[in-house]
């Protein structure tokens, strides 16, 4: 009978001692995933701010104020050939910042795509309207008064996708 009550004894110690040392490794496994995330958000983190600022620089430059400055607006050059131009442009800057998408909330990233598609959208409706020998000057023209026309009257989904990227910011940092 003794011995009995001296090996429920040793496996009680036994069971008591392997659950103290599997509570011991769970809270040093919770410790290092918790350290690891630490490092990798701070590894993250310059990379993630780096992706909202290329966005907004993206929606700066498809503004179409910051887009038709930096076009040849000659009197010779015709207003299809600025359309063109264009819209290889903004295709040209979505294809140098779309990876951006990994780093940025879903919500902003539609924004993003939002807003690019109603650039593109402008662009397309104001070429629809002149006529097909109308120079570039008067295209931009059309295209600069369409879009301060609409900004006077509501938020632009430019304007719309920066205060989202804005947002994800403060909420992020």
């Amino acid at each position: 009978m003794e011995i009995v009550a001296y090996i429920i004894t040793l496996v009680l110690i036994c069971g008591l001692v392997v659950f103290i040392l599997l509570r011991m490794l769970k809270t040093i496994e919770r410790t290092q995933n918790h350290h690891l995330r630490s490092e990798a958000s701070k590894q993250l983190t310059p990379v993630r701010l780096r992706a909202y600022e290329r966005m907004a620089l993206f929606i700066e430059r498809i503004n179409p104020n910051s887009l038709l400055m930096r076009q040849n607006l000659a009197d010779n050059v015709p207003a299809a050939a600025l359309h063109r131009e264009l819209l290889a442009q903004i295709r040209q800057e979505w294809e140098h910042n779309a990876a951006q998408q990994i780093y940025i909330s879903d919500e902003s990233w539609n924004m993003v795509v939002n807003a690019k598609e109603s650039i593109i959208e402008l662009i397309n409706s104001s070429a629809a309207e002149i006529q097909p020998n109308t120079v570039a000057m008067g295209l931009a023209t059309l295209i600069l008064n369409t879009y301060n026309n609409t900004k006077q009257k509501e938020e632009t989904m430019l304007d719309k996708a920066v205060a989202s990227i804005k947002k994800d910011i403060a909420a992020f940092c």
